[in-house]
């Protein structure tokens, strides 16, 4: 397959629309993620601190946004959460002591895109299936050593918003 040329990456086919087919390749960075990987997620997903494994998150967001500049992508919870956690280090201008997920939930098409008023349930929800992936987008509420963030993954698109 050329994009597995293309990004030394496995691809496998996939459809993100439901009732109307939208074709895809689905990424699996998981066939290339250290040992770290899982761990790293598994804290994060699980309300628990996240005190290291830094560059793990930084390395990972960079081989996303390679895809991203060249073909428009639409990323699972894991793959968001890279680039949600990757744009909270940017924007605290320091690697953060610890990181944490407070709440996890997902906007639909439609849906208003003011990111501060949109409403979260105070839990952590479960990944969607990918056949819904291209009509979502990831809403992340993080606390960085004490601050609060919002991030809004859409694709490889992130926006981010102090919240305290």
């Amino acid at each position: 397959m050329d994009l597995e040329n293309e990004f030394g990456l496995q691809f496998e086919d996939a459809d993100v629309g439901p009732s109307a087919s939208l074709p895809a390749f689905v990424m699996f960075i998981t066939a290339n993620w250290e040992w770290v990987g899982p761990s790293a997620l598994a804290i994060f997903f699980g309300g628990k601190r996240v005190e290291d494994s830094w560059n793990w998150w930084v390395a990972k967001a960079k081989i996303i946004k390679r895809v991203a500049d060249k073909k428009q992508i639409k990323l699972n919870r894991n793959g968001a959460a890279i680039l949600a956690v990757n744009a909270v280090m940017r924007d605290f201008s320091d690697t953060p002591l610890e990181i944490k997920l407070l709440r996890y939930g997902v906007a639909h098409m439609g849906e208003p895109d003011n990111l501060k008023a949109f409403e979260i349930e105070n839990e952590i929800k479960g990944s969607t299936d990918t056949l819904y992936l291209g009509f979502i987008k990831h809403i992340f509420e993080i606390e960085a050593d004490g601050n609060v963030f919002r991030a809004q993954v859409d694709g490889a698109e992130v926006e981010i918003s102090r919240v305290d």
